[in-house]
């Protein structure tokens, strides 16, 4: 080893500065414990549930969670429940009664825009399916019921303003009317 080398300048500084807390790991020692008689190592708590006990218990209760994730009794459809009441009380409705509606494929996919008033959003929550009113035909559609291009609502969401409405949907078939899968394509 020559004195010059990097290995023997490591060396020398090591004997000059035999503790460099920056280049050593120190071992935990456990700590006394002045409480125990003996003076001994406490002993390791054991590791809590890493989901707090109020999250834990709202996951546990059906009725804390959004909206359409809970079925009727039948599975099928139902009237809204209070929760939905207040999601509908946060969306603000133009002067002319309407709220633009993004439906969105669950993976990610923009599929259509389409305009919604509140009997729309009543019939999109009680039957799960993509209710919009027709501002040109002045009447509810209930997407599919024509073109059998169903949309599933899995979820309704809505901007921190209120004045959109965002639809997770699965979506059978192209959701625009010119056949391609999203409108926006």
């Amino acid at each position: 080893m020559s004195p010059g080398s990097g290995r023997a300048q490591r060396q020398a500084r090591r004997k000059k500065d035999p503790v460099r807390p920056e280049r050593r790991a120190r071992k935990a020692r456990p700590k006394k414990d002045p409480a125990r008689p003996e003076g001994g190592a406490r002993q390791a708590r054991p590791k809590k549930d890493p989901v707090r006990p109020e999250r834990r218990a709202r996951q546990a209760r059906p009725e804390s969670r959004a909206p359409l994730d809970r079925l009727g009794a039948n599975g099928k459809t139902r009237l809204p429940d209070r929760g939905e009441a207040r999601l509908l009380d946060r969306i603000k409705l133009d002067a002319r009664g309407l709220v633009p509606v993004i439906a969105q494929e669950e993976d990610g996919t923009v599929l259509m825009l389409a305009w919604a008033n509140r009997e729309a959003l009543e019939a999109t929550l009680r039957t799960r399916r993509g209710t919009y009113w027709s501002r040109s035909r002045r009447e509810l559609w209930r997407k599919g019921d024509t073109s059998g291009h169903v949309q599933e609502v899995l979820a309704i969401k809505v901007d921190c303003d209120g004045d959109a409405v965002l639809y997770v949907v699965r979506q059978t078939g192209p959701a625009c009317h010119l056949g391609s899968r999203s409108c926006f394509s």
